[in-house]
């Protein structure tokens, strides 16, 4: 791969050279824009994906100044000088209950390092003060006091050549490299900076469909004063199911239950309610929904909504009996 010829200093960005020459404290940067493989988002996912597997690649350079992580969901090396180190973690590609967006950023005017958080301040500090470049949601994570099963902390760890994190952004001669792992084990030359988030341990299947109301079927019969079962599927055993009714084609909707979800973590978990009895307001055409909530709150928003109808509810009939 050609490089451009600028200056003194090269180092690794987005599968090509970036060259930095120093001259009376100003920097110039050229980049080569047509091999930006690292400025662009590192995630790709398939609509119903599992919980995918994240790499980590590593760029040694010049040891005294540039040393250069990079984190992938794709197994391709990044470009020239870049190493494979392996599966580090796993992330959702979609947003489960409990989960958190993970940031990506990408700072490819300054230290040319890759800085992921779920905390929002630091990104939209490393945005506007900083110089970094949003790469957007790399994926989905929990928070670090989220500890379900499967998950386990991911620490951060940061390392700064010629200066501090504070100044970096305003000197042409700082580089620092932000570093991710799952042990707590010191990181040679590196600063710990706690846990970021939790991730998960191993591939985690998701299902297409996270809840599945599946009695009473569309088009079934109902009756006034009947004793209905309501049946239905939930990925996981977190939170509750919210259930209600409509008689107005969703315009609004009636509490029917709110029910504790049971089961296990990570299995699809068959759920029921029979303790509806069918109301005298919902004589003609209705809807049944159930949502997926963190809580038994009744405006909570839900992780997962299924809506069944229409329904036909017939009034109640009365017998005559013969004298």
């Amino acid at each position: 791969m050609k490089a451009v010829e600028m200056g003194e200093k090269q180092v690794p960005i987005n599968g090509g050279l970036m060259k930095r020459h120093f001259l009376s404290g100003v920097v110039l940067v050229a980049v080569v824009v047509s091999v930006m493989l690292l400025s662009q988002p590192t995630t790709t996912f398939a609509q119903g994906a599992t919980a995918v597997p994240v790499f980590r690649f590593y760029f040694e350079g010049d040891k005294d100044v540039v040393q250069k992580h990079v984190y992938r969901t794709v197994p391709d090396v990044p470009g020239d000088g870049w190493q494979v180190e392996g599966i580090v973690f796993y992330i959702s590609p979609v947003q489960l209950p409990y989960t958190v967006p993970l940031y990506c950023l990408f700072d490819a005017s300054h230290s040319w390092d890759h800085f992921y958080t779920i905390d929002v301040g630091a990104r939209n500090n490393c945005i506007v003060n900083l110089g970094y470049m949003d790469q957007g949601v790399f994926g989905y994570v929990l928070p670090s006091d989220k500890d379900l099963p499967g998950s386990t902390a991911l620490y951060r760890w940061v390392r700064v050549h010629h200066g501090t994190p504070v100044n970096f952004a305003t000197s042409g001669h700082i580089y620092q490299d932000h570093f991710y792992q799952t042990s707590a084990s010191q990181v040679a030359g590196y600063n710990a900076e706690g846990i970021e988030c939790r991730v998960w341990t191993q591939p985690l299947a998701l299902p297409q469909q996270l809840l599945k109301l599946s009695t009473p079927a569309a088009g079934s019969l109902l009756q006034v004063n009947q004793t209905q079962v309501i049946n239905w599927k939930v990925w996981s055993n977190e939170g509750f199911t919210r259930i209600s009714y409509t008689v107005d084609d969703g315009k609004s909707w009636r509490p029917i239950a709110t029910v504790a979800n049971k089961g296990n973590y990570g299995d699809i978990n068959d759920q029921s309610y029979s303790d509806w009895k069918v109301p005298a307001e919902a004589v003609g055409k209705i809807k049944i929904k159930v949502d997926w909530i963190a809580g038994n709150e009744p405006n909570k928003l839900p992780w997962a909504t299924d809506t069944v109808g229409p329904l036909t509810v017939t009034p109640l009939t009365l017998r005559m009996r013969r004298r």
